[in-house]
């Protein structure tokens, strides 16, 4: 089967969906279509927050310091707006929350996908693309039959529909999940979502299952593979801790390793509702981030990515 052979295969399956919307694990059942908003604060028309080149994300995906010599390129990323995540703290609350962004045509943003390409990026990095995943198919599809050759990379909060994700198997090459919680209270307490342990671990199964293996271009630029991204909250150092134990759990083989790759990120700081929480209402100190970087040295991940905490205070 071919690449736009999948694709279409994909969207066929994704429109039946999407309304009433069943495309992540809330089922909330809006009839999108006409003109019912999810929990995402959506209907079905497409709105996108900006698309432009990002040099922000792990080296072997936006280029920066990936090889001596070998320029940044930049990760072609197009922000959604609109999340299936109620994040307290989301660092993005602007498109994630608020909306933010405009309306466009798949036609359009195949279009900013094209120019992406020319402009030299690596990839087509969706960001939060779960709830528009049907137009930003469609727009995909249009690309790839004018010429986008780009791997596709689904960066998402790791709240995701099984069958969704098994729809994009052959159309997604890398994934870029966050492994946010394993604490149920947490979960609920902060994203509004008491079951994201237990669909998190099942959709990092899959999207696993599908990838199998890391692939990399000749100057090291990730082509295939999945990066799972973890960000440390603070006064909660026993979740990201109960995060590592149960990646290990479910992933490691015989010999302790976990064939993935991982990013341990400290860039937590408050920001919209998270005033509303006393915990939440200073950034991650040095100790509690340290404790989970000792945990970290005891594991074994086919990648390890690691912000420095100084990095994230400034």
């Amino acid at each position: 089967m071919t690449v736009l052979d999948r694709l279409k295969k994909a969207i066929e399956k994704i429109e039946e969906l999407s309304s009433p919307c069943l495309l992540c694990p809330r089922e909330c059942k809006a009839k999108r279509k006409e003109g019912e908003v999810g929990v995402c604060g959506l209907d079905d028309k497409l709105k996108v927050f900006c698309c432009n080149l990002h040099f922000g994300e792990e080296p072997p995906l936006s280029g920066t310091g990936l090889k001596e010599g070998v320029p940044a390129k930049g990760s072609g990323t197009i922000f959604f707006s609109g999340c299936n995540l109620r994040c307290v703290y989301c660092q993005n609350f602007a498109f994630s929350h608020k909306g933010n962004g405009r309306f466009m045509t798949v036609e359009e943003l195949a279009g900013e996908m094209l120019k992406l390409q020319q402009r030299g990026a690596k990839n087509i990095n969706f960001v939060t693309p779960t709830p528009q995943i049907l137009p930003a198919l469609k727009a995909l599809l249009i690309a790839r039959e004018n010429g986008l050759t780009l791997p596709l990379l689904y960066n998402c909060g790791g709240y995701e529909s099984i069958e969704v994700l098994k729809a994009l198997d052959g159309v997604v090459d890398i994934y870029l999940p966050d492994a946010k919680y394993q604490d149920n209270a947490l979960a609920k307490k902060y994203s509004y979502a008491e079951d994201y342990p237990e669909k998190n671990i099942l959709a990092l199964k899959e999207m696993w299952r599908q990838t199998k293996s890391f692939s990399f271009d000749e100057d090291g630029y990730m082509t295939k593979g999945m990066i799972v991204r973890h960000l440390v909250l603070p006064n909660a150092v026993d979740n990201s801790l109960a995060v590592l134990d149960k990646l290990k759990e479910e992933f490691a083989d015989d010999t302790g390793k976990v064939p993935f790759g991982f990013s341990l990120m400290c860039q937590y700081f408050p920001t919209f509702n998270s005033k509303n929480y006393p915990e939440l209402k200073d950034r991650l100190s040095f100790d509690e981030y340290l404790k989970t970087l000792e945990k970290l040295d005891t594991m074994d991940f086919e990648l390890e990515f690691v912000q420095e905490h100084d990095d994230c205070i400034e």
